[in-house]
């Protein structure tokens, strides 16, 4: 304990009284492990300790509610003697996220920079918007370049904290190292992804970090969608995004939301957006918000292919051939397919009269949620893999509008402020647990049909 308490003396830099009880105030809410996993990664950064003077935290930014840190350090170089500042970011997520966002820290030396020599800290603007930093102004210099052993035991300890975070257990000391290879890969995948963001969103290690591309797919998402026959053409707005009606909704503030779900690895993605739709067109409809079995689309549903994947619309039909669906408590999910159909209906719940496809025109979209209920909605989820928080607003080179491979459920929309900018965006529902992402939320860009977010809308009729 004092050990700790000394170490947070240590690192708080010398400024006047009034100055230090503010930064004191910071750093008290932020946890000392914390602050000291952040200079523990900068010093990575350094091949030699005598090339570093003593480095000291100059701010440390907090995002309310986020868990995102940002450590400012101020650092002087020795082979140089030039000042640098470095941000090192952090996330201190209680329900499992990796506290590392980034393995490449980019210094910003304040004698080139020629808007201010003084840079401490906090200014989001010229911090730009991506992790990690290429700032907006100024002249950016690497700290020491690293050599390949030190990057490699860097990220195998990213690795290790990985597999105890997410209760990581493989088979043998082979496939341990089969996923450490991924592992590594999906890192230099996580940085790229960040550099590009066009956004606000943040990229990092997620529990699906130890999965390739095709294995992701495989077990997360549902490569069916993207045959459908009700995939719509684009027809984007002419109305701009920030002018409909209202101007935010979220169906969550009004109790026609149920908690997250956990597809777990099979291909159901398909039924949670369906069972959420109809959980929220029940609602508005009977007053009455019931968690809906997804297990008996799994099992029963045969023209779906269960954990393999399926499509909405063909859900709908099959919910109203099998006279509607159970509860979840009545018909418990456990993320594989029975061989046999376990339906009673004499516990149905719910039931539907048919459904319709929902207009792409995303401003009809938003004004249809908002005066209806909770969209199911296909997308290419392709982004979604390392995304922890944030408006993601991805190129389209990375997510193709015509590669819908994932069912969610849209549930609300808003605008983001960001450098004095405002950001549409869609909330929507996932089916990955709330250890993932916004706890169990994505929040992606409104307007120009962002991952074919506007292709596929549908919804249940309750009368």
């Amino acid at each position: 304990m004092w050990l700790h308490y000394l170490l947070f003396v240590m690192l708080i830099v010398s400024i006047d009284a009034s100055e230090r009880k503010l930064y004191e105030q910071k750093l008290s809410s932020v946890d000392v492990e914390l602050i000291s996993f952040a200079n523990t990664s900068l010093v990575k950064y350094f091949r030699h300790d005598e090339h570093v003077r003593p480095v000291y935290i100059v701010q440390v930014d907090l995002e309310q509610s986020h868990q995102i840190y940002t450590v400012h350090f101020q650092v002087v170089s020795t082979d140089n003697n030039v000042m640098y500042e470095c941000p090192v970011s952090v996330y201190d997520d209680p329900v499992g996220h990796i506290r590392a966002l980034v393995r490449s820290i980019i210094c910003i030396s304040l004698e080139q920079d020629p808007q201010n020599q003084k840079l401490i800290g906090g200014d989001i603007q010229r911090n730009a918007k991506k992790i990690p930093y290429p700032f907006l102004y100024g002249t950016k210099v690497p700290v020491e370049h690293i050599t390949d052993d030190e990057s490699n035991d860097y990220d195998k300890e990213l690795f290790n904290r990985f597999q105890r975070i997410h209760q990581k257990l493989y088979l043998d000391d082979e496939e341990q190292q089969k996923r450490f290879i991924v592992f590594k890969n999906n890192l230099n995948r996580i940085e790229v992804l960040n550099e590009q963001e066009e956004g606000s969103a943040i990229y990092g290690i997620t529990h699906l970090s130890d999965l390739n591309e095709e294995e992701f797919t495989q077990y997360y998402l549902n490569e069916h969608l993207s045959f459908s026959k009700h995939i719509s053409q684009s027809s984007l707005s002419q109305k701009d995004p920030l002018e409909v009606s209202p101007d935010a909704f979220d169906w969550r503030d009004h109790d026609a939301v149920t908690d997250v779900k956990n597809q777990g690895q099979c291909g159901s993605c398909w039924a949670f957006s369906v069972t959420g739709n109809i959980e929220g067109v029940w609602k508005v409809k009977k007053g009455d918000l019931v968690s809906l079995s997804e297990q008996e689309l799994v099992d029963c549903d045969k023209v779906d292919e269960g954990c393999n994947g399926g499509f909405m619309t063909l859900a709908y039909e099959q919910i109203i051939n099998m006279s509607g669906l159970m509860t979840e408590q009545d018909y418990k999910y456990d993320g594989k397919q029975h061989p046999q159909c376990q339906l009673d209906k004499t516990k149905i719940k719910v039931n539907i009269e048919g459904y319709l496809n929902i207009t792409s025109d995303e401003n009809e979209m938003a004004e249809w949620l908002a005066n209806n209920a909770p969209i199911s909605i296909g997308l290419n989820a392709n982004m979604m893999q390392f995304y922890f928080r944030g408006v993601a607003h991805p190129h389209r080179i990375f997510c193709n509008p015509q590669g819908l491979n994932h069912g969610v459920l849209l549930v609300g929309y808003g605008t983001e402020i960001k450098s004095s900018k405002s950001i549409p965006y869609w909330i929507i529902k996932n089916s990955w647990g709330t250890h993932w992402g916004e706890k169990g939320y994505y929040r992606l860009y409104r307007g120009d049909g962002s991952c074919g977010v506007n292709l596929m809308c549908s919804s249940a009729i309750v009368n």
